[in-house]
């Protein structure tokens, strides 16, 4: 029998609190040494191996702090370090692109809400707005202290006040709650940026620490950034991958989960590869393509900003294609209703208990 013991964890998208308690179980096998954003990871067994399953930020208060920790991991250890990408990991890929701005400036009225979202709960980054100056603005009374406060209303907001409004950091923080599932993340990313500085931190610099995390241009020797993290959550991505089999325990891990369809199924490819180990590999070099791709041209493609949206599955269509920004199939990929899909993947019954597989996708995997 092998002597292989994988040490697994997965979501903690970005509490360090529960990375550390997770810890806790696996101490003969890893340890954690510093504290802070300096911290880092050793193994203590020869025999140990540790994948981290998907997922690193988006809810808690250590984002960069985790990111750097695991690069630093996976670089000590390439081979005994498994990064497996989620969803909240590759969606950040959409940053460079939509964080141009330009666009920000002049399509406000023209940036849709997230396709993946029933139309009834999709907000755009208008609808954004218009929330966030009703919270903000309130009529002046010529400071009347006896006249009550009172907010403006939807029909009250002119030219002027999304002119205001409409700031980098507003773009931040309406792609974070309303399209990435991160309600919060933006005062919680001002928080740790605060932790690791020391220093007061507004919401331009806050805005300004998202775009350097995903600059694929970034030195890797010269790190930028308020934190030094500049280029760091584009280094995580390209170390990471979408599969693995870990031959020594027979086990295959990746973020979501399969289904029917998903097994198989190579985005770009015809036909589904019925050999396991064989699918394992195309898929992971169609998400390290995509990621290359994503380096050579992180922002949009000239004049199809509006093209990078499928409108009906994985088909192209007069209205958009794949090509529209670097590495688009694989951000299309991880964003619900899309292709079937090993990173989003709903494997809860409606009790919320966990399905067995299907036997279609049991047998399969027995035989590999």
């Amino acid at each position: 029998p092998s002597k292989t013991t994988v040490a697994y964890c997965t979501d903690v998208e970005g509490n360090l609190h529960y990375f550390d308690e997770w810890l806790k179980y696996v101490s003969h096998l890893i340890v954690k040494e510093g504290e802070g954003v300096n911290a880092r990871l050793k193994f203590v067994s020869d025999h140990a191996k540790f994948v981290y399953g998907g997922d690193i930020c988006d809810k808690g208060d250590g984002n960069i702090t985790m990111v750097r920790m695991l690069t630093a991991f996976k670089q000590q250890y390439p081979d005994r370090v498994i990064i497996i990408l989620g969803n909240r990991d590759i969606n950040k890929m959409r940053m460079t692109s939509e964080f141009e701005p330009n666009l920000v400036k002049n399509r406000l009225e023209t940036t849709p809400g997230p396709y993946w979202v029933k139309p009834a709960q999709r907000v755009s980054p208008k609808m954004f707005l218009v929330k966030k100056i009703m919270k903000t603005v309130k009529w002046d009374h010529d400071n009347d202290p006896t006249t009550p406060e009172i907010f403006i209303e939807e029909k009250d907001i002119n030219e002027e006040l999304f002119k205001k409004f409409n700031t980098m950091a507003n773009r931040v923080e309406w792609m974070l709650n309303d399209t990435m599932g991160a309600v919060g993340d933006f005062e919680r990313r001002r928080s740790e940026l605060h932790a690791i500085t020391g220093k007061s931190i507004s919401d331009e610099q806050v805005a300004e620490s998202y775009r350097c995390w995903v600059d694929v241009t970034a030195n890797p020797a010269n790190r930028g950034g308020l934190a030094g993290e500049q280029g760091e959550m584009a280094t995580y991505l390209d170390l990471g991958q979408l599969a693995y089999i870990d031959e020594d325990t027979k086990t295959l891990f990746v973020h979501g989960g399969l289904q029917n369809d998903a097994l198989g199924y190579v985005p770009g490819q015809d036909k589904p590869v019925t050999d396991v180990r064989e699918w394992v590999a195309k898929l992971n070099e169609f998400g390290k393509a995509q990621v290359r791709d994503w380096f050579k041209c992180p922002k949009w493609v000239p004049d199809h900003e509006d093209q990078a949206f499928p409108d009906g599955g994985a088909k192209e269509s007069a209205t958009f294609h794949w090509g529209a920004r670097g590495g688009n199939r694989l951000i299309a990929y991880v964003a619900p209703a899309s292709e079937p899909s090993v990173v989003i993947n709903n494997m809860f019954t409606p009790k919320n208990n966990i399905q067995r597989p299907h036997p279609a996708i049991e047998q399969p995997l027995l035989n590999a």
